[in-house]
């Protein structure tokens, strides 16, 4: 599902959510505050829609899960030899 600014912001938290997007990583990407993203987070997790991206990224930097492969400088150091981190090829 490709994401449009028109979209609700909550509508477009979930997706990037189910893109395995940690908290901070979604908040950045929707324009949106991170207690937003988790309260969001919360209320899906207990619908059953989403799970929480935290328990497979130890650094909370959610490098594997940007769709566009645009990852900050920290994350290009502090992820570079994790399998789960997406490369745009």
């Amino acid at each position: 599902m490709m994401l449009d600014a028109r979209m609700p912001v909550a509508e477009r938290v979930l997706v990037e959510l189910r893109l395995g997007g940690t908290v901070d990583a979604v908040a950045a990407r929707c324009d949106t505050s991170a207690i937003f993203v988790r309260t969001m987070l919360d209320h899906y997790t207990r619908l059953g829609m989403v799970t929480e991206s935290s328990s497979l990224c130890s650094s909370g930097l959610g490098a594997y899960s940007s769709p566009t492969g645009e990852l900050s400088m920290e994350a290009q150091v502090h992820c570079a030899g994790c399998p789960l981190t997406h490369k745009v090829r």
